[in-house]
């Protein structure tokens, strides 16, 4: 990925990425520059897919 998170559409972020993201600076920003399309369940349990929103404006 040249771009790092800048490269990526979507997350998944399970509990498990959520939780490993700490480490996964990438994915740690995708999050952080992401917004939920889908939550499916609830609490930290939850399932949610996330679109990248890239720095600057929307695609």
């Amino acid at each position: 990925m040249p771009r790092g998170w800048r490269d990526l559409d979507y997350v998944v972020a399970s509990p498990t990425v959520r939780r490993d993201a700490v480490d996964l600076p990438n994915v740690k920003a995708a999050i952080e520059h992401s917004t939920p399309v889908a939550v499916f369940g609830t609490g930290e349990d939850r399932i949610e897919i996330r679109r990248v929103q890239p720095a600057g404006g929307a695609r």
